[in-house]
């Protein structure tokens, strides 16, 4: 687990969510993807409803 490392950064409206990575070779080019803004983030929840306590 040495290697393990954070490759995305931390922002506000992503708080808890990050993704890592294990291989040094590649980790520099996931970096600059997300600094270059060449990644789209998309976040999905899964929520239970229930229709008889909706507001």
């Amino acid at each position: 687990m040495k290697d393990l490392s954070p490759i995305n950064r931390i922002d506000r409206e992503t708080a808890g969510l990050v993704l890592f990575s294990m291989n040094k070779k590649n980790r520099g080019r996931y970096q600059e993807l997300f600094m270059n803004e060449k990644v789209k983030k998309t976040y999905e929840a899964v929520a239970h409803y229930d229709p008889v306590h909706r507001l």
